[in-house]
């Protein structure tokens, strides 16, 4: 219904309450807005959903455009994390080594290579 039909449809309910003599409630926007919105017994309101669904869209990229930027922010810690393990990892196999080049001499594995040539 357009601006007008809303205008003719609450003097229309003043003229027959004027006339009736009785004092009726004239219906509220929400109320007209709630009977329009129905339609064959479905309630249909796609210009509603649709403003909904851009702001849950505009909501859900900026919380990305954050996780994007908090992550950029916190690449350093996460780079600094790594090379610790790496260097954890060396250092626990260089331990590892040696502790078996001590305790097992005779094993092949744990032996240092000769170098080629000497």
């Amino acid at each position: 219904m357009r601006h007008w039909a809303f205008e003719l449809l609450i003097l229309g309910c003043i003229a027959w309450a004027a006339v009736a003599g009785a004092q009726q409630a004239l219906p509220s926007p929400a109320q007209v807005a709630q009977a329009e919105a129905q339609v064959m017994g479905i309630e249909w309101r796609p210009l509603y959903q649709t403003k909904r669904a851009l702001r849950g869209m505009l909501a859900g990229l900026a919380v990305f455009a954050d996780s994007v930027v908090a992550l950029l922010l916190y690449l350093p810690v996460i780079v600094a994390w790594v090379l610790l393990g790496f260097v954890v990892v060396n250092v626990g196999w260089m331990a590892l080594v040696r502790t078996a080049r001590a305790f097992f001499p005779g094993l092949p594995r744990w032996r240092k290579s000769a170098a080629p040539g000497m």
